[in-house]
């Protein structure tokens, strides 16, 4: 569903993902929160100057005894008055947003057993994180 969303803005898609990675998750809400990060990094890129190198990854790597999915985008960073309340309703990180993405992704990523935070935010780009249990 992403792919063509992703073309369509000019941002270049890369997904690092082991075939052998089993995680414990509710998929139906895995899915849907991970469509609204990467949807929601879509819109900020599709913002940023015509001339930037748009890019967003999708990775999964075992840290210690869990595994970890990152949403990871090189725009323009979030104000850090942002951070604070980011997985609030109405808040907002894009100004043509509604102030929902997140928090539907963070309310949709806890449903699903998988919880959601802020891995990283700057002027080189934001990382979502999400946290599984593996088998």
């Amino acid at each position: 569903m992403v792919c063509p969303l992703a073309r369509q803005a000019d941002v270049v898609l890369t997904v690092d993902a082991p075939h052998d990675a089993i995680v414990v998750a509710d998929p139906k809400f895995l899915v849907q929160a991970i469509d609204h990060l990467i949807l929601n990094s879509l819109q900020i890129l599709s913002q940023q100057l015509p001339s930037a190198v748009r890019s967003l990854r999708v990775q999964i790597q075992e840290v210690s005894d869990e595994i970890e999915m990152w949403v990871e985008d090189n725009g323009p960073g979030l104000p850090a008055e942002v951070c604070e309340r980011l997985f609030e309703p109405m808040i907002m990180t894009c100004p043509s947003g509604m102030g929902l993405g997140l928090a539907i992704a963070h309310a949709l990523a806890s449903a699903a057993g998988a919880p959601l935070s802020l891995g990283y935010t700057g002027a080189t780009g934001t990382r979502f994180v999400l946290h599984f249990r593996s088998l």
